[in-house]
């Protein structure tokens, strides 16, 4: 399956109020809809999405995803992610919100998309949402690749509900697709657990066609949720993640050992780059959550708003840069037509 790889989807339209619920209310309608579905073991693509992404023409377009297991709060950080009230459903159901691949249905210039927050104004003036209280005045403007380039964000079904096999074919069409993708994991730093989770991705690579030279997905960020610990050194929870163990002397190691390093370098292979990020709890007080209405910005605790401009930060820069994937050259990006059309 030739499937270009570059990137993301997002929101254009401006909201009426100056509130920004970043939770949305169950009933709230949603900016996205239902892309790839699984059937049996028969990947399905949903008409609607394709005429969407057909709608969007030549423009290039850089898709972000994020992965994780179900029921941690993938749909909300997208939201936040985006500045946007109800890119993707949340609910605290018992049951997942979100089945198979959404795909947002707006999208953002990957300028407005860098002044999100107030990281960045677009060269046309003011940076989107800048006029809100507590999101800050837009920075001066940055020069920086794909002006023209449009935004946009996916989110997948929660993995680990039904067999290793099912979440594998489900992903890889969006992980090819993406420029970024988002680990999300919001549980204790359990090397083995999150390595087992992050092998549904080594799966998926596995089926990929070898593209003959780099990685053939995208720049991967693990994103820790609720970080409590005191020791709050990104670069040092990466070590403790992905840092071998065996040391290349495979019969000191145990089986285990051995075969979390196998995943580590199919990891490494896989992506254009991986990176640690550590968000504290988005609120201090967990009912806040789940009021009606949702959170706003000025609600949400500094640090988290401090680490998820961070992550923004890094996405921007690297949806900048074309040259960072076997799949999808700096001379032929991928357009909203091309992923309509090429997927599955």
């Amino acid at each position: 399956m030739p499937f270009g790889r570059r990137t993301l989807l997002v929101a254009t339209s401006t909201p009426s109020a100056a509130r920004i619920d970043l939770v949305t209310h169950p009933h709230t309608p949603t900016m996205s809809t239902s892309w790839l579905s699984m059937k049996k073991d028969d990947l399905r693509v949903n008409p609607k999405a394709t005429k969407f992404l057909s709608s969007l023409g030549d423009q290039p377009l850089h898709l972000v995803s994020v992965f994780g297991a179900a029921r941690q709060g993938k749909s909300f950080l997208m939201n936040a992610l985006s500045g946007m009230d109800g890119v993707f459903k949340v609910s605290n159901a018992l049951e997942p919100c979100t089945q198979g691949i959404d795909v947002s249905t707006s999208t953002l210039s990957l300028e407005k998309f860098r002044a999100v927050g107030g990281g960045g104004a677009p060269a046309a003036g003011g940076g989107l949402l800048s006029w809100l209280p507590g999101w800050g005045p837009a920075a001066p403007p940055e020069a920086a690749s794909g002006g023209d380039d449009l935004v946009g964000f996916c989110d997948a079904e929660g993995q680990g509900d039904r067999d290793v096999r099912y979440d594998a074919r489900l992903v890889c069409p969006a992980l090819l697709a993406s420029r970024c993708v988002i680990f999300n994991w919001k549980d204790s730093l359990q090397k083995d657990r999150i390595l087992n989770q992050l092998g549904v991705m080594v799966r998926a690579a596995e089926g990929v066609a070898d593209s003959g030279s780099g990685p053939v997905f995208g720049h991967l960020h693990v994103v820790f949720r609720d970080w409590t610990f005191e020791d709050d050194d990104a670069a040092k929870v990466k070590a403790s993640i992905f840092g071998l163990e065996a040391g290349g002397k495979r019969g000191a190691a145990s089986p285990d050992a051995v075969q979390r390093d196998e995943i580590r370098r199919a990891l490494e292979k896989a992506f254009a780059s991986v990176d640690v990020h550590l968000f504290p709890p988005p609120v201090d007080n967990i009912s806040q959550l789940v009021k009606k209405g949702g959170v706003r910005r000025d609600e949400l605790a500094p640090a988290f708003v401090d680490r998820l401009d961070g992550l923004r930060s890094a996405i921007v820069r690297q949806l900048a840069c074309r040259s960072d994937t076997a799949l999808l050259r700096a001379d032929a990006p991928a357009s909203a037509r091309r992923l309509g059309a090429v997927v599955p």
